[in-house]
């Protein structure tokens, strides 16, 4: 705002002063963000590689998130277009989960924010065994091993179906590991069985 006077000379030694206040209108603080929901896969992304986040504001803006796996390399700007330079690491639960950040734009007195949320896939759990299938065939007990790979915490239990006689085995573990089985029944008859 300012101010202008006006003075009116008749001649005489007074004069007559009027005064007028101008007041003229900031503009208005404008953010845009583009996108605002990205889909992460498991493995992870950055800007460089993934979607970017564009950033068009009239003002100055910063970045800031609030997850510890989602980094954030470049905090802001000055006026005009940006793009937003982020990391998300890569997800090592078996869930999904949710992150955001949040772009602020500041002018004046004005403050203006977007929130950008990511979702990131889950990972997925993975297994094998090898052999799938043993057999016991000597008459006295029997052990063998199963190798197990594994990217997750798992279990083994027993199970002899229908059989009078058993074939053993319980534990647990995470990741890769090995199994051991045993037959709990000699084999009387001589005969295979296979589990």
């Amino acid at each position: 705002s300012g101010k202008v006077r006006v003075l009116l000379h008749d001649g005489s030694v007074d004069a007559l002063a009027v005064e007028y206040t101008i007041s003229q209108a900031g503009q208005t603080l404008t953010l845009l963000v583009d996108p605002t929901n990205i889909e992460v896969p498991v493995t992870g992304a950055s800007n460089l590689t993934f979607e970017k986040i564009t950033v068009t504001t009239n003002g100055t803006w910063n970045v800031t998130t609030a997850n510890s796996w989602i980094t954030v390399r470049k905090a802001g700007g000055s006026s005009s277009t940006g793009d937003v330079a982020y990391t998300v690491a890569e997800n090592t639960e078996f869930a999904q989960r949710t992150g955001k950040v949040t772009i602020t734009a500041t002018g004046g007195s004005q403050t203006q924010s977007e929130t950008v949320t990511f979702v990131q896939a889950a990972k997925v759990p993975v297994l094998t065994v090898s052999p799938e299938s043993i057999v016991f065939n000597k008459v006295t007990d029997d052990t063998q091993s199963i190798a197990i790979t594994s990217n997750a915490p798992w279990s083994a239990s027993i199970y002899d179906g229908t059989n009078e006689w058993g074939c053993s085995s319980a534990g647990e573990g995470t990741g890769n590991g090995t199994l051991t089985v045993y037959s709990d029944y000699p084999n009387s008859t001589g005969n295979y069985y296979t589990y």
